[in-house]
C-alpha cells in the first residue's frame, strides 16, 4: 500500500477494508460529520454577512431615494439566496452520504490531466476507465495527483456516492 496516497487522502487500512466492503468506516463517517459541521457554520457565516451587506444597500438606498443603491441591495438579496441553496444542497448530499454509509468504486487503468485554469489556478484531474462502470474523471487535490502519478497503472477509488468525495485509494 502506498503510504504517500494514504496521508494524502487520510485514510488507513481499515477505512480500505471497510470501503471494498462498499461501506463507510466509522472514521470515514466521522470525517464526513466534520466536513458536514464546517459548512454549516461557513453558510451561516455568509448568510450574515451578505445579509448585513445588503441591508446596508438598502437602508441607505431608502434613506437617500436611490433606486441604484435598492436595486444593488435586492441584486445582493438573490445572490444571497442561491449561495443559501448551494450551501444547503452540498449539506444535503454529505447527510446523504453519512446516512447511506455506502462507497461506490471505480476500478481502472488510469490518466492524468493538469488543466490550468488560469496562470496561477490548475485543475488535476485523474481518469479511471472502467469495463463495468464507464469512465470516470475525478478532480483531485495536488499531493494525490502526484502520489497516483507516480505510481502508474490500474488502481481502485473509492468515494462517497452524492458528494463523489474521495474517500481511499488502492492500486490494482
Amino acid at each position: 500500500m502506498n503510504s504517500d496516497l494514504m496521508a494524502a487522502l487520510n485514510f488507513s487500512t481499515e477505512d480500505l477494508q471497510a470501503n471494498r466492503a462498499g461501506k463507510l468506516s466509522a472514521a470515514q463517517i466521522k470525517r464526513l460529520q466534520q466536513q458536514r459541521g464546517r459548512a454549516i457554520l461557513i453558510g451561516i457565516a455568509a448568510m450574515f454577512v451578505v445579509a448585513l451587506v445588503a441591508t446596508t444597500f438598502l437602508f441607505f438606498g431608502n434613506q437617500q431615494s436611490s433606486p441604484i443603491l435598492t436595486l444593488v441591495g435586492i441584486s445582493v438579496t438573490i445572490l444571497n439566496t442561491a449561495m443559501m441553496g448551494l450551501f444547503l444542497r452540498h449539506w444535503l448530499r454529505l447527510s446523504a452520504d453519512i446516512g447511506g454509509g455506502t462507497v461506490t468504486s471505480i476500478c481502472g487503468e488510469t490518466t492524468f490531466t493538469v488543466r490550468m485554469l488560469n496562470k496561477r489556478t490548475a485543475l488535476y484531474l485523474v481518469r479511471v476507465e472502467s469495463d463495468q462502470s464507464g469512465v470516470a474523471e475525478l478532480d483531485v487535490p495536488r499531493l494525490v495527483f502526484e502520489a497516483l502519478r507516480r505510481y502508474k497503472g490500474a488502481y481502485c477509488l473509492y468515494r462517497a456516492p452524492r458528494t463523489g468525495k474521495l474517500l481511499s485509494v488502492e492500486s490494482m
